[in-house]
């Protein structure tokens, strides 16, 4: 039996009733891929690309696959790769999606400054030198290894 312990109870539960007992709500789209850092972003099957805010998806532009982070928000069209910019306190969406160099085919946005992807050979790479400043970083490095997901 998988027991748990929820944060706020002194009691273990079994992970299969806290599944059943758990409150699910319809978000009103079809995504097929989903991600939440400092903000929750999630793209449809259509490679069209929400962000929820005050409660509700605004529709903020298109890809197959995006990532929200300490490190920002990161979107992959096909191999393409973009980075929201513009992103502050006062507009944490952002304002648009900026070009960044190189291609991958998934990608995932961490602790701040830390951005790593794969592309269609699973070779891995991070992204250097991104900061406040410049959040689209300035360069790829390869990381020795292979992954088909980061």
């Amino acid at each position: 039996m998988n027991l748990i312990r929820i944060s706020g109870h002194k009691t273990l539960m079994n992970i299969s009733t806290f599944i059943a007992s758990s409150v699910w709500s319809n978000m009103g789209q079809a995504f097929e891929q989903i991600d939440s850092g400092r903000t929750t972003w999630a793209a449809t099957k259509g490679r069209v690309v929400y962000a929820l805010d005050k409660g509700k998806w605004k529709r903020l532009g298109s890809g197959n696959h995006v990532s929200s982070g300490a490190a920002g928000v990161w979107l992959m069209r096909g191999s393409a790769i973009y980075v929201r910019t513009g992103i502050k306190r006062n507009r944490r969406l952002g304002t648009r999606w900026k070009r960044v160099p190189g291609g991958l085919k998934q990608i995932d946005s961490g602790p701040a400054g830390i951005v790593c992807g794969v592309n269609s050979g699973n070779n891995i790479y991070c992204r250097l030198g991104i900061s406040s400043r410049i959040p689209w970083g300035r360069r790829w490095l390869h990381i020795p290894g292979k992954l088909k997901y980061i």
